[in-house]
């Protein structure tokens, strides 16, 4: 009997995570996605954060960050709206949060 409900709740276990998997990795279509290429206001901040980083021009880097924070506002904007799957969207939901909450 004990062998019976642990079969039985290790079957229920293993169909929920499966579910989950496909709601937050699939896109509409079905197509599982996991990776892809960085949008252009990531490629930007990323751009900005280098330049900040290496303090090439050290006269503009808080410029630089502010700038670069601007466009991974963006980025994480478009995300939420428009990201490909469920992942995408709450990636961008929880670096829109982190970058509201780092400003104060």
């Amino acid at each position: 009997m004990l062998y019976y409900h642990y079969h039985l709740f290790n079957s229920i276990m293993q169909n929920n995570i499966k579910r989950v998997y496909k709601y937050f990795f699939y896109d509409k279509s079905g197509k599982p996605v996991i990776w892809q290429i960085p949008n252009i206001p990531l490629l930007i901040w990323l751009g900005f954060r280098i330049l900040s980083f290496l303090k090439i021009f050290p006269d503009y880097n808080s410029m630089f960050n502010q700038i670069g924070t601007g466009f991974l506002f963006i980025w994480a904007y478009l995300e939420l709206t428009q990201g490909v799957n469920n992942f995408r969207k709450l990636l961008g939901l929880i670096v829109l949060i982190s970058l509201i909450f780092s400003s104060y």
